[in-house]
């Protein structure tokens, strides 16, 4: 097997595991109704990014819902 073959092989490999991936987020996101919202806050030096996610969790007739923030 040549050169070009062997990289051709492992890129498909590794699209092929990118899309496993993101099609398994994408199924989480749906199934436990998942949300991420992105801010951008940008001032004259820096940018800053939060993140803030919520979970909703149900279990019969009650939900629990959590609030995650991250700060980059």
């Amino acid at each position: 097997m040549n050169k070009a073959k062997k990289q051709r092989t492992w890129g498909l490999i590794g699209l092929y595991i990118c899309l496993l991936i993101i099609s398994s987020l994408i199924q989480q996101i749906a199934y436990l109704g998942l949300i991420a919202v992105v801010l951008l806050k940008r001032n004259n030096i820096s940018s800053t990014i939060l993140k803030a996610m919520t979970l909703v969790a149900t279990n019969g007739s009650n939900s629990i819902v959590v609030i995650l923030f991250a700060s980059n």
